[in-house]
């Protein structure tokens, strides 16, 4: 019988989305802000557990296909709408597994309006539901001011929703979250980070799964390609690693599950690298001493992110 390993999903997407952002404070409340409006709005839209589940998960890393400054500014801007390269390049790593397959579908999606309708059948594939509410979510919070209080900027938040009722969003759902905004309690809980955590964490808390040692390296590889895809110079690095890693422990003779886990502890030994924009890991001339400690930070962010994962303790170890 293969030993098996508990995997919260929640706890690892948290983790990561973490260390993307570690640079920018921001950009770390948004993805969780936008998870909770999404998760607020598909609980008033009547959307069944498993599908709230999935919409959270795929909130909390809807941007992981932003690798640059560029990127990042470019889906903190309200008007950014269509079929977004960060989009597809994030759904398109996340869809080679089969635990981030049916989340990949929303991420691909979320930044298409949905004009009038027109892009509800787009190409004759579906606008899932979910992708629309995650980008109404994201077009809220892209709106709140996190210096000012947000009760006073909640009517201007309502009228610019409302402006784009049909041209930029779903007006069912828009519907939905007027109803929600007509509460302060909604304001308040959307710029509460831990009260959002809490909440998120509670709405799928049985969101674990568990994997033999294959399966948790077919997982491991799948971020693995998210790290290298940041730049051509890192394109096979992990995997190039692991590889290694896994030979010298059959060299000195360690059973197999072992061997297979010191190839998925190098599928995520560079896991921090996340943390590091790619115009650093690409500057083709000297770093400067600032840019030199971001890099060298990186190791620290790849056990900060492995280190919430109890069933990874000894791969981060």
């Amino acid at each position: 019988m293969k030993q098996k390993i508990d995997i919260n999903l929640f706890e690892m997407v948290t983790s990561i989305a973490n260390v993307v952002n570690i640079l920018d404070y921001s950009a770390n409340i948004h993805q969780e802000q936008v998870a909770y409006i999404s998760f607020r709005i598909a609980k008033g839209f009547e959307l069944n557990s498993k599908e709230r589940e999935e919409l959270i998960l795929a909130a909390i890393i809807h941007d992981i296909g932003a690798f640059s400054f560029e990127d990042k500014l470019e889906v903190l801007d309200f008007d950014t709408s269509g079929m977004l390269k960060h989009s597809e390049i994030g759904a398109a790593l996340l869809a080679e597994s089969k635990f981030f397959a049916r989340i990949s579908k929303i991420i691909k999606y979320h930044h298409l309006d949905w004009n009038y309708g027109e892009n509800n059948n787009l190409a004759g594939i579906e606008l899932p539901l979910s992708s629309q509410i995650l980008h109404l979510a994201d077009k809220i919070s892209i709106l709140i001011e996190s210096e000012e209080n947000v009760l006073n900027q909640a009517d201007e938040i309502m009228k610019k929703i409302k402006v784009n009722s049909a041209k930029k969003f779903n007006p069912q759902l828009v519907k939905v979250f007027l109803e929600l905004a007509e509460r302060e309690e909604f304001w308040l809980s959307s710029v509460t980070p831990d009260l959002i955590k809490r909440v998120l964490a509670e709405e799928i808390k049985q969101n674990r799964i568990s994997l033999d040692i294959d399966e948790l390296l077919d997982l491991s590889k799948i971020f693995s390609r998210i790290i290298d895809f940041r730049s051509p110079f890192t394109l096979t690095h992990s995997r190039g690693v692991a590889i290694v890693a896994e030979k010298l422990a059959e060299l000195i003779g360690w059973s197999d599950y072992d061997c297979k886990k010191m190839r998925i502890a190098g599928y995520f030994h560079d896991l921090g690298k996340l943390a590091v924009p790619t115009e650093i890991l690409e500057k083709p001339g000297k770093l400067s001493e600032e840019e030199f400690n971001i890099i060298r930070s990186h190791t620290f962010y790849t056990y900060y992110v492995l280190d919430p994962i109890e069933s990874l303790s000894d791969i981060k170890e």
